[in-house]
């Protein structure tokens, strides 16, 4: 009896043993061949390692997805990232080269409480660890294990295939679908209090401390020789509405003397700044209340230029 139950459990432990295999080989195909190709961050490293143009955009997700960026100048905004990411960026982009017209994204939200809470960290690892991850087994990268579950479960149900949504160009901007048009104005008005409730900006020392990085980040570009431009870039006519009637007052009174910084800055290093919250008006331009779509973001990226370097640019 003791030999058939040792014999069993051996079956087991070797049926499990080629199991675990197979799963863990399986999952490295699943990345390899369908998450990893279609992973925006990875991409993004190999484009900021990789790229030589002299001309860049650093920003969060307003400016990776409403500007397209013509032949020749390299979109390096990133979703979520915050002053110090596009400060880091931009010190590591620029280390070795001398920087062209750089557009720096200007809008308030980048100090807001959510956004000012988001500081650097270990950023640089996360960009040594991805990049290093194309050369190696991506199970071993720590981005992707706690999405394995949500991953295969996606897989599965899409019936063998993993269909990104957005749109990567080769120079780095990230154009998204929707088409704010089709929301109803109940939804879209929620959406924008919403919104307007999380940009809103609280005065205090954090918000200092990030406006003197942002001004540090601008001493550094326009010494490397960058032709700079900032650009407050376009939001819904919802947004704007909605902080008009809903923000609270204080709230208000320092979106328009963060306005009022960014101009100031531009002024102080010589740069152009653009203010494009309302240049776009066309609700199906829109992504959702403060992100273009990639009509949007194509039509408006030529306006952008233009204002930003004159009729010449592109």
């Amino acid at each position: 009896m003791g030999t058939r139950a040792g014999a069993a459990l051996a079956q087991f432990a070797i049926s499990l043993a080629l199991g675990l295999v197979l799963l863990f080989g399986a999952t490295e195909l699943l990345l390899r061949h369908h998450v990893v190709p279609q992973d925006s961050f990875t991409a993004h490293v190999a484009m900021l390692g990789a790229n030589t143009s002299a001309d860049a955009v650093f920003g969060d997700s307003h400016a990776a997805r409403d500007f397209a960026p013509p032949a020749g100048m390299v979109n390096l905004a990133f979703p979520s990232e915050s002053i110090d990411h596009m400060d880091w960026k931009a010190r590591r982009y620029f280390s070795d080269r001398r920087p062209g017209r750089v557009i720096v994204q200007a809008d308030p939200h980048l100090f807001a409480p959510y956004r000012l809470a988001n500081r650097l960290g270990d950023y640089s690892a996360e960009i040594e660890d991805a990049g290093e991850a194309q050369h190696g087994a991506y199970l071993g990268d720590g981005r992707y294990r706690p999405q394995l579950v949500v991953l295969w479960k996606a897989f599965l149900r899409a019936g063998g295939t993993l269909n990104a949504q957005v749109q990567r160009t080769g120079n780095g901007a990230l154009l998204s679908p929707g088409d704010l048009s089709e929301k109803s104005p109940r939804a879209r008005r929620y959406e924008a209090r919403s919104r307007v409730a999380t940009h809103s900006q609280v005065a205090g020392r954090a918000q200092r401390e990030r406006q003197a990085a942002f001004s540090r980040m601008l001493d550094f570009l326009a010494g490397r020789g960058a032709t700079l431009c900032l650009v407050t870039l376009p939001v819904a006519p919802d947004y704007l509405l909605a902080f008009a009637e809903h923000a609270q007052p204080e709230a208000r009174k320092e979106r328009a003397r963060t306005l009022t910084f960014f101009a100031a800055e531009a002024v102080r290093r010589g740069a152009v700044y653009v203010d494009h919250q309302g240049t776009v008006t066309g609700l199906q331009h829109f992504r959702d209340v403060d992100h273009l779509n990639a009509a949007g973001a194509t039509a408006y990226s030529p306006r952008l230029l233009e204002d930003c370097f004159g009729a010449a640019a592109g």
